[in-house]
């Protein structure tokens, strides 16, 4: 792992157009400057200006249309500054206040045991599931169904429980975004897509820019979006709902340019609503997050940035400023396995040469113990952990002698290496983080690290009887059922009427993994099997019933 490099204030950043190293800008896209095949835009903005912009491979496979600058791109989550801007203008008029409780302006958001506010929703921090997860796991099919603001809001309404307490947290969260939305929607009486082209596309002259709310709307010069399918090529993979906030802002580089400007000169609003809008989120410990609104507080080898990426679809798209040199890139790609921000990184590295230094250290080695010394130790530790809050499993093997540890299911060399410490403490490199560990009779019972917990479930499982899960589980947050089979290439299957089979590996007794997503079964009194929880990255606890 590289260093962090360190600002080096030599001389303002070279930017006229005249005299940007293009050839070296374009060899950045080399591979894709094809015409069989999708690729990517580019702008690099300067004062606000469009100082160099190119595309490079195609916006149509069918038609032979080649991208430009004008090309129309679904810029996915890069959406949600947009959003947040938007109910900014509202705050700064006095019709909504970051502190109002979302049931305010949503009454078909439950009431929790603490009140979700517009600000919570905007940093990510409510707690409330994600819409995507929710939406899947409930039989929406992506690129097969279509889905509306409505569908998104009625399966909020249905969650009985959050994620976490708000505050407590910072867990990425579209619905909130999408709230945001209804917000807009509901104090003002127009849609996003109304309101954003009145009060911020049309005074910057983004005139081929506007929230795509209805799916059937023509676009022109859109680029159409692609995924690689192995023998049978690419394929189309464009997102096929009707839902704004968090997401569906059709716009191209040349129109990013004039926001980009507009961040910089405060054209909209005063300079109180700009200080709000980069302004980062804090959590109930008080620790503050690289989270502003609706956009993202860095930096890139010791330069600040803000900025955002996003990924529908077949869309992937970044857009990164660098405030203290005057200069924004971005690029638009439309084919799934783009990596436009390694593409704006690597574009910011030509444009801002001599503005840093690159520390080309090698990367560091772990650090060196007895493992003989901890053999016995290490096997106390091994087994599997859970976080009963959030459903999340510490997996703890010893591999080639060492203890590993990871969220997943594996015995190789992959995962956090668990550094003995002493007095019951480890490292977890790598990183900094600490962790403490509870011995009882010889075995550890929790681990600990900040505000983490970890209690011991058993050890890993391979081989069980499986006839106890099997059957029909409902679930009232999802609406939704699904059936419990055995399954011979994993253990169980996962079967929905509408979606692809899951499949699920043991890996503890009644837990199940596949993926990021992990099936908790829970037992009566009487120990039968008769309910099970489904948790994954973004939803946590989601309860089901047997039937």
């Amino acid at each position: 792992m590289r260093s962090v490099a360190f600002l080096v204030l030599l001389a303002p950043t070279l930017l006229h157009a005249q005299s940007l190293p293009t050839e070296r800008i374009d060899s950045v896209f080399t591979d894709l400057n094809r015409m069989d095949g999708p690729g990517c835009t580019l702008g690099v903005f300067q004062n606000g200006k469009v100082a160099y912009a190119n595309g490079y491979g195609m916006a149509n496979l069918e038609y032979g249309i080649a991208l430009q600058p004008r090309s129309v791109f679904h810029i996915a989550s890069i959406s949600k500054q947009f959003t947040a801007f938007a109910v900014e203008l509202l705050v700064s008029e006095g019709k909504v206040s970051w502190n109002d409780p979302i049931q305010q302006y949503v009454p078909e958001i439950p009431e929790y045991d603490k009140a979700v506010t517009l600000r919570h929703l905007v940093h990510h921090t409510s707690g409330i599931r994600d819409q995507w997860n929710l939406l899947h796991m409930a039989g929406w099919r992506w690129e097969a169904d279509l889905v509306t603001q409505e569908n998104a809001i009625e399966i909020m309404s249905r969650q009985t429980a959050l994620n976490f307490e708000p505050g407590a947290e910072y867990l990425y969260s579209n619905s909130g975004f999408t709230l945001l939305a209804a917000v807009v929607e509901r104090v003002t009486g127009q849609t996003l897509k109304e309101f954003t082209q009145e009060r911020i596309f049309g005074p910057l002259g983004m005139t081929s820019t506007h929230f795509h709310d209805d799916h059937e709307t023509i676009v022109p010069d859109r680029a159409y979006g692609y995924r690689w399918s192995g023998t049978e090529g690419w394929k189309i993979s464009i997102p096929d709902f009707a839902i704004v906030g968090a997401s569906s802002l059709f716009t191209t580089v040349e129109d990013l340019a004039k926001w980009d400007k507009n961040l910089r000169d405060h054209i909209l609003g005063d300079d109180a609503l700009y200080e709000r809008f980069f302004d980062r989120g804090v959590l109930n410990n008080g620790e503050q997050l690289s989270y502003a609104h609706g956009i993202a507080v860095g930096s890139h080898r010791g330069l600040p940035t803000v900025g955002h990426g996003g990924a529908d679809a077949g869309y992937r798209t970044s857009y990164v400023r660098f405030p203290e040199h005057d200069i924004g890139i971005v690029s638009f790609c439309n084919f799934a396995s783009a990596n436009p921000g390694r593409y704006v990184d690597e574009v910011a590295d030509i444009v801002l040469e001599g503005a840093y230094e690159v520390d080309d250290e090698d990367d560091p080695e772990p650090p060196a113990f007895d493992t003989g010394r901890w053999a016995e130790t290490f096997m106390a530790l091994e087994g599997f952990y859970r976080d009963p809050r959030q459903d999340r499993p510490l997996h703890l093997w010893i591999h080639q002698g060492l203890l590993r540890g990871t969220q997943g299911v594996g015995r190789d060399s992959s995962g956090l290496l668990i550094v003995p410490l002493g007095d019951a403490r480890f490292h977890l490199w790598p990183g900094d983080d600490t962790v403490t560990v509870t011995m009882v009779n010889g075995h550890a019972q929790s681990i600990e690290a900040a505000e983490l917990r970890f209690d011991y479930i058993g050890p890993a499982v391979t081989n069980i009887d499986v006839t106890p899960y099997l059957g029909t589980y409902w679930s009232d947050e999802l609406g939704t059922e699904y059936r419990v089979e055995a399954d011979s290439v994993r253990d169980i299957a996962l079967v929905h009427r509408k979606q692809e089979t899951d499949r699920f590996r043991v890996a503890f007794k009644d837990g199940f993994w596949s993926g990021g997503d992990w099936l908790t079964f829970e037992r009566d009194s009487s120990g039968r099997v008769n309910g099970f929880t489904w948790s994954n990255g973004r939803v946590r606890l989601v309860q089901f019933h047997r039937r």
